[in-house]
């Protein structure tokens, strides 16, 4: 009978485990939902990534929400931005993608993006408009732009957070 017993306290440990951390802080989140605007965010993200930093502007309703990972001694990174335009760039070329919720979706590569100051290539999705904001997932703005197969993982698993 002990063995028993004992088999369902360890069955129930991870029911007691902490769960993860939550993909955007309280504080970001806090800032984001003062624009009282739908955010672009991922529901989870690639092993290894981690919440870097938030730049809002509330006169403008813009925001840039960085995800980082130092992973096999890369720095690599990817941005969800709301701008008050469409970024004007041409892809060189484009890879259709399927999102669960949100239907087909674009990622473009870039030789570079101007509208972000980056002179390197990069990834940038097709602009999504909300609330009269371009909002995309964009990878060359700081460190090495994230892998094209981190992307795909990323744009799949967007969602849009409510004011």
């Amino acid at each position: 009978m002990r063995w028993q017993v004992a088999l369902l306290s360890v069955g129930a440990l991870p029911l007691l485990a902490a769960a993860p951390p939550p993909v955007v802080p309280a504080r970001a989140l806090s800032d984001l939902k003062a624009l009282k605007m739908p955010i672009l965010a991922p529901r989870k993200l690639p092993q290894g990534y981690q919440f870097k930093k938030l730049i809002v502007d509330p006169k403008n309703k813009t925001y840039r929400l960085d995800f980082r990972c130092f992973c096999g001694g890369m720095n690599y990174l990817f941005s969800l931005v709301a701008l008050p335009t469409p970024p004007a760039e041409k892809p060189t070329r484009t890879l259709a993608l399927t999102h669960p919720t949100l239907g087909k979706l674009q990622l473009g590569v870039y030789s570079r993006l101007p509208s972000f100051q980056s002179k390197e290539p990069g990834y940038m999705t097709a602009p999504l408009m909300q609330t009269g904001r371009a909002h995309v997932l964009v990878s060359a703005l700081e460190g090495r732009p994230a892998p094209e197969a981190t992307l795909k993982e990323v744009v799949v698993a967007l969602q849009w957070l409510k004011p």
